[in-house]
């Protein structure tokens, strides 16, 4: 599986997919808001995950938890869009926001070692760094 693959496939997902020959953006869709008095219209993506190429050429999948912290998830390129494909499944399947629902699929035992040392207080809390 290549990243042009990946595109593909979280497309037909009904995802909105943007990628680069290391990285995916990942995200439920866009809005874009108005000019105001402050400066001009800004699109902003709503829910947004990705998927980076590490420099070892394994893959880290990352979804937002609180305030500008991440979850991050290491493992192949096939793993990481799985897990992808999962959480937003169970998103838009739940009445939960996407931090929860990633939450909930995503377990401080999967958060990839180098995030959870500084990350991972317990069970129920997780932080990001």
């Amino acid at each position: 599986m290549d990243i042009q693959e990946v595109e593909s496939r979280l497309r037909a997902a009904g995802l909105f997919v943007r990628t680069s020959p290391d990285a995916v953006l990942i995200s439920t869709g866009t809005i874009d808001r108005e000019p105001t008095e402050y400066g001009d219209g800004v699109r902003t993506y709503e829910n947004t995950s990705g998927i980076l190429r590490m420099p070892d050429g394994n893959f880290l999948a990352s979804f937002p938890t609180r305030g500008h912290a991440k979850l991050e998830i290491a493992g192949t390129l096939e793993e990481s869009v799985a897990l992808v494909e999962k959480v937003y499944r169970h998103f838009r399947e739940s009445t939960k926001s996407f931090v929860e629902a990633v939450r909930e699929i995503v377990r401080p035992a999967d958060v990839s070692p180098r995030i959870a040392t500084s990350s991972v207080q317990n069970e129920n809390t997780v932080v990001g760094v």
